[in-house]
């Protein structure tokens, strides 16, 4: 079970619109007490996140496992070197800085 209210929160990202327009998108990463992670997302009728429901399009959001390399990935795509490295410095490696800056 995914609760993002007992979970911990690691990072998030927004697009930039505003939350009420229907290309705003909202994700947020997420670590339970287990140690798995987890992607909450949620956006307007015209993002990813979007439903229709019938001739009705709405706002939607949508809960994804992650592994840690996935928020590897989401994270350095999605935030600054400097965010990225202050999340995930204690499992940086050569290799993530090398990744980091291809």
């Amino acid at each position: 079970m995914y609760n993002t209210e007992t979970a911990e929160k690691i990072c998030s990202w927004e697009n930039g619109y505003c939350s009420e327009e229907p290309y705003y998108v909202l994700e947020t990463i997420f670590q339970k007490r287990t140690g798995e992670y987890f992607l909450y997302g949620c956006g307007g009728t015209l993002t990813k996140y979007g439903q229709s429901h019938g001739n009705n399009d709405i706002a939607g959001a949508s809960i994804i496992p992650f592994s840690v390399e996935d928020c590897k990935k989401w994270a350095s795509d999605k935030l600054s070197a400097v965010e990225y490295f202050s999340i995930w410095s204690y499992r940086r490696t050569a290799n993530d800085i090398d990744n980091w800056f291809v």
